[in-house]
């Protein structure tokens, strides 16, 4: 209510002078300035300040990782057989692909198989639509569901690719939400995870027999035979921050023992790439180094794949002090491909969920009227 005495006269003969929408404006911007009414760009303001103010730091976990590939020597010029990807979207995700070479005996490049099989398993996952199959929704929860599903990826993949060729598969994703490291595996590429420095886990060779891994390949059309996505193992574990993935093709695994790759691990995330590098690096020495007893030539004689006893005469050594009977020995050649990932513990921002729209105070349908206790009736002013 406006004040009484000379000034109240003085206020009266000022907003008398003032159409009806000017009186509305002046008392509103005047109340303004004494607090008593919050404008809708004021409250705009408050709100933003607000939410500043709630935006939380937490930790979530996340997939660090890093590739190295060293073709054969053979097919350097075309890059080796093997495939890989490094995906950051969700909790991040890695995959390798080794093509089966034989193909090249027909003149059939097995890259462009495997290739193509990581390249469908990565946009599967990454939640992008795929052309050829009705998966490629691009609903969120379609995505959702997509991010989610390794099985559902290699099926795609499988069901994509009709071209001349076959492969291995292995692929691991880190589920941020149940803090689960998550992995799906078909044929003899595979992973191991470290925990502080022990090995915890190391998955096995799917073989149909020695040297003959299972594998995806386009049926009937190019292949008599094929394994499927439900055949492949899955496998699920705890993350923890500081947990270390190493997933190779068996280019990795034939030459390079357990404990040398333990050796040779990250101590933190930034070194993913450069572990990656020498990991790939000591398996390519061990591949060619003839005398060196590799896990392959291991393999192979515990699946009774050996020299024959003359050979093993011939092949008599003192070695350490010990006589020792020849044996298959040695290195094998192949694409090597390695990823180091590393499980670290990262900050994100936690917006808020933005505040409802505030309307404003005064209503535009009785502008003439600030408030029942503040009204200025011009015409009656006039009046008198």
């Amino acid at each position: 209510m406006l004040a009484s005495g000379p000034a109240s006269r003085l206020l009266r003969l000022h907003f008398a002078a003032l159409n009806p929408r000017q009186v509305h404006q002046h008392v509103q911007v005047s109340l303004f300035r004494t607090g008593r009414i919050a404008t809708k760009d004021r409250r705009k303001r408050f709100s933003a300040s607000a939410a500043a103010d709630t935006v939380e730091l937490v930790k979530e976990l996340k997939l660090i990782s890093g590739a190295h590939c060293i073709p054969h020597p053979d097919k350097a010029a075309t890059g080796g057989e093997d495939a890989h990807f490094v995906s950051t979207t969700g909790g991040g995700t890695v995959g390798v692909a080794d093509g089966v070479g034989g193909w090249a005996d027909s003149g059939i490049s097995p890259a462009d198989y495997s290739r193509g099989f990581m390249k469908v398993v990565e946009s599967y996952l990454d939640g992008e639509p795929l052309d050829n199959d009705k998966k490629g929704d691009t609903s969120p929860q379609m995505k959702e569901e997509q991010r989610n599903d390794l099985r559902g990826a290699f099926e795609a993949a499988h069901a994509a690719l009709r071209i001349p060729g076959s492969c291995t598969a292995c692929v691991m994703q880190l589920d941020k939400e149940e803090k689960r490291l998550l992995a799906l595996n078909l044929g003899d590429s595979g992973f191991m995870l470290v925990r502080k420095g022990r090995l915890i886990f190391k998955s096995p060779p799917m073989q149909h027999f020695f040297d003959c891994p299972c594998q995806f390949g386009a049926y009937p059309e190019y292949v008599d035979m094929t394994d499927r996505a439900e055949d492949a193992e899955d496998f699920a574990f705890r993350a923890k921050p500081g947990d270390i993935v190493v997933m190779g093709t068996d280019g990795l695994w034939d030459n390079c023992p357990d404990e040398e790759i333990l050796g040779l691990l990250p101590k933190g995330p930034e070194g993913v790439v450069e572990s990656a590098s020498l990991i790939a690096q000591r398996a390519l020495e061990h591949s060619q180094d003839e005398r060196f007893d590799s896990p392959y030539c291991q393999s192979a004689r515990e699946q009774g794949f050996d020299l024959t006893w003359y050979e093993k005469l011939l092949g008599t050594r003192i070695i350490n002090g010990r006589l020792e009977c020849g044996k298959i020995i040695g290195g094998k050649w192949d694409d090597i491909t390695v990823v180091t990932a590393f499980v670290d513990s990262v900050p994100v921002k936690i917006e808020p969920p933005p505040e409802p729209e505030i309307p404003e105070t005064v209503s535009e349908q009785n502008s003439d009227i600030v408030s029942e206790n503040n009204s200025v009736n011009v015409s009656e002013e006039n009046s008198s």
